[in-house]
Formats: structure tokens, C-alpha cells, sequence
């Protein structure tokens, strides 16, 4: 794939590049462009005014930065500021999310954000892995939907109760009402007996009766205008639990669209990929260490105090006969050559560095899966999380339901 680069760094003019698959190894003397040539690659995966500053060759006004025939990045210097054209297609105009982070972690320049905080020891590797994989946004969400869920659960639950209390009141006027007519029944008795009986009553007492009766009628209606009052207060109250229940059905309705099962698999991804990877540095490491008890036994063979032989045993035929064929000291037993004590000494120096390297790569790896392993246990205990708020929502649905049936039968 070819790279070409205009006025970038300290390239003047156009520079071509031919970068072939897999890894590139770049080499030249001081000042003679690697940097640069980084830079505009790092320009098309990056939106950083800084870095577009940076790239672009300090005697120049506009420069390029084109990665085979799909990536280019165009700058120019206008007012002193150098901009991006922004109709370029750069890495960092993929749909895929995941090339936003790539040149926070692809480009560890002096300047970039993990190269100072580690120059200043304050590298947070959780930290880190959180701002470029959405657990940060993911743990905000989670924990204002959480407070959201329980503020309007308690409010639910104060509209339920006062439900319960109109259900009460309802059941009250229904009883004064049948007072009220079997009063009403009294009284017309009453008048009946007036109509019949004029002269063997004493009328006054009746007609006392009857004052009595309709003050009576009077006081009930007076407390079933009270009462009806007060349903349809609670009535209301009701309408208004109902419409915060189906808000808050969507607030949960729009949480559960959030892919939290597809975040937990791509935890559990990256974990088996540094899995797998541990185990074949493990393979390699097993292998140096047997090469280096190998080298370590050839070493102690060749070794001139070791390969000394008792006076006692020169004696003894059986002995001598097997020293000699061991050859003597600094002598292969096998082939008779010259074995060089250096070199032994280089190679076991050797073995002992790469055994070390890998043994730091193990551990390295073994961190980076503690901390995804924490990330995917709280992503999980998260959900799990939701999960039981979404059960109480169900029986609070249900108490609701149960609630206003009762009510619509005393109605």
C-alpha cells in the first residue's frame, strides 16, 4: 500500500512510501524523517487540531497526508491555525466505533495523554481501558437510570397508597347513600300517616319527626357531597399514578434497548483473546527455560573443575576408560570439536534474557485480565441490577391493576 506524504513534518515537496502488510519496521539516521512520517499517519486517525499543527511542515501552507486510494487527510494554514479539510475520509471517519480510540492507543508520541501521565507516574491503566471501551458512559447511564427508577417507584407508591384511601371513601358513601333512602322511605311513611290520621295524632310530634328525619336526610347529603368530593380528589390521584406508571414503563422500556448483553460477550472476547495469549507465551517460556537446563548441563559437562577425575579413580580401568571418552576439557564428547566456554556463557546470558522478557509479558497479561474480569463482574452485577427493578415494576403493575378493578366494582 503506498503512502504519500506533501509537506509534512520536515518532507518539503511529495515524499511516496511503500508500506507492505503486516508489520513495517522503519530505520534511518537522526533527523531524516521517521517522525514525521509517523505524524501523518497518526493525522489520519486523528481530529486534534494539535496534532494537525504538528504535521503539517512549518514553511508551508496546505500539505497531505494519502494512505493507498480510500484514506486522505488535506491541511492548511489559515490565520496561523492549520485545519482539516473535513469532505476527507480518515480512519477516524469509520462507522466502526472502535477506530476512534485507535490513536490513543496506536500512538505513543511524547505529547500523547498516556506518555505524560506515565512520565508523571500517573497512569491508570483502569482508567485508561474504561475511556476507550464505553464503560464510563455505560456506568453514568446505568446509575441516573437507577436513581431515576427509584424516585418514580416511591412516587408510585405514595399515588397507590392514596388509591387504597379512596377505595375506603367509596365504600363510605355507598352506606350513606342506602341511609339516605331508607330515610327518605321513613319520611314518606310519615306523611302517609299524616294524611290518614289528622285527628287521633298529636301532629306536632309528628311534624317534629319529620323535621327530624329531613335534618337528618340533609347532614348525609351534606357528607355524601363531602365524600364524593374526595373520590373524585383520589380519582384523580389515580389518573395521575396511572400516567407516572407509563412513564415510567418507557424510562425502563428504553433502558432495556441498551446492549448491555452485547457488552458483557465483548468483555468475555477480550478476556479469552488475553487468555489464549498467555498460554502461548507460557509454551514459549516452558520451552527457553528446558533449552536453558540443557545448555546449563552442557555448560557443567565442558567445565574444566567438573570434568576433573579423582586420583583415586585413575586406578580403576572401568573409570578411566569412561573419562577418556569424555574427551578432554573444552571438547565436545560427541563430534571432538572445540566447544567455546563464551560462547556457552553468551547463549545461557541469552536464554536467561528472553525467559525474563516472557515471564514480564505473563504477567502483563495476567493484570490486564484482572481488570477486565472486574469490569465484565460490575457489568454484571449491574444488570443483574436492573433485572430486579424490573420485577418490582411488575408487581407494582399488578397492585394497580388489583386497585382499580376493586374500585370500578364498588363504583
Amino acid at each position: 500500500m503506498k503512502l504519500e506524504l506533501q509537506n509534512i513534518g520536515g518532507f518539503a515537496g511529495v515524499h511516496e512510501f511503500e508500506l507492505k502488510k503486516g508489520i513495517n519496521r522503519i530505520t534511518a539516521p537522526n533527523a531524516k524523517g521517521k517522525s514525521s512520517l509517523l505524524r501523518g499517519i497518526q493525522c489520519l486517525a486523528s481530529d486534534n487540531e494539535d496534532v494537525f499543527r504538528d504535521t503539517l511542515n512549518d514553511d508551508s501552507d496546505a500539505g497531505h497526508v494519502k494512505l493507498g486510494d480510500e484514506y486522505i487527510r488535506h491541511l492548511r494554514r489559515v490565520n496561523g491555525a492549520v485545519q482539516a479539510d473535513p469532505k476527507d475520509h480518515t480512519f477516524f471517519d469509520e462507522l466502526d466505533k472502535d477506530w476512534r480510540n485507535a490513536e490513543k492507543i496506536a500512538f505513543f508520541t511524547p505529547k500523547s495523554r498516556v506518555v505524560l501521565e506515565i512520565d508523571q507516574n500517573a497512569f491508570d491503566v483502569l482508567r485508561f481501558v474504561n475511556s476507550i471501551s464505553g464503560a464510563e458512559e455505560i456506568e453514568s447511564d446505568i446509575r441516573r437510570k437507577e436513581a431515576q427508577l427509584e424516585e418514580k417507584k416511591r412516587e408510585l407508591e405514595e399515588y397507590i397508597e392514596n388509591l387504597t384511601t379512596a377505595q375506603k371513601l367509596d365504600a363510605e358513601v355507598g352506606a350513606m347513600r342506602g341511609e339516605i333512602q331508607k330515610l327518605q322511605g321513613e319520611v314518606q311513611e310519615l306523611e302517609g300517616e299524616i294524611k290518614k290520621e289528622t285527628g287521633t295524632r298529636d301532629l306536632t310530634k309528628v311534624g317534629e319527626d319529620i323535621a327530624a328525619k329531613k335534618q337528618e336526610i340533609l347532614d348525609l347529603e351534606e357528607r355524601l357531597r363531602s365524600r364524593e368530593g374526595e373520590v373524585r380528589r383520589y380519582q384523580d390521584q389515580y389518573e395521575k399514578a396511572r400516567a407516572l406508571y407509563d412513564r415510567l414503563n418507557k424510562d425502563i422500556a428504553d433502558f432495556e434497548q441498551r446492549p448491555e448483553t452485547g457488552s458483557i460477550e465483548e468483555f468475555t472476547e477480550r478476556l479469552h483473546k488475553h487468555e489464549r495469549k498467555r498460554k502461548d507465551l507460557k509454551t514459549v517460556k516452558d520451552m527457553l527455560d528446558d533449552l536453558q537446563g540443557v545448555v546449563d548441563k552442557a555448560y557443567k559437562v565442558f567445565s574444566d573443575s567438573e570434568r576433573a577425575l579423582p586420583e583415586s579413580a585413575k586406578e580403576n580401568q572401568v573409570l578411566n576408560s569412561a573419562y577418556m571418552m569424555l574427551g578432554n576439557p573444552g571438547e565436545c564428547p560427541v563430534c571432538g570439536g572445540d566447544v567455546i566456554r563464551e560462547a556457552l556463557d553468551e547463549r545461557r546470558k541469552e536464554l536467561h534474557e528472553r525467559s525474563t522478557d516472557l515471564a514480564k509479558m505473563m504477567r502483563g497479561e495476567e493484570e490486564e485480565m484482572k481488570v477486565i474480569k472486574a469490569d465484565r463482574r460490575e457489568l454484571q452485577d449491574r444488570v443483574e441490577g436492573i433485572n430486579s427493578k424490573r420485577r418490582e415494576r411488575d408487581k407494582a403493575k399488578r397492585d394497580s391493576n388489583d386497585l382499580l378493578k376493586e374500585l370500578d366494582d364498588r363504583g
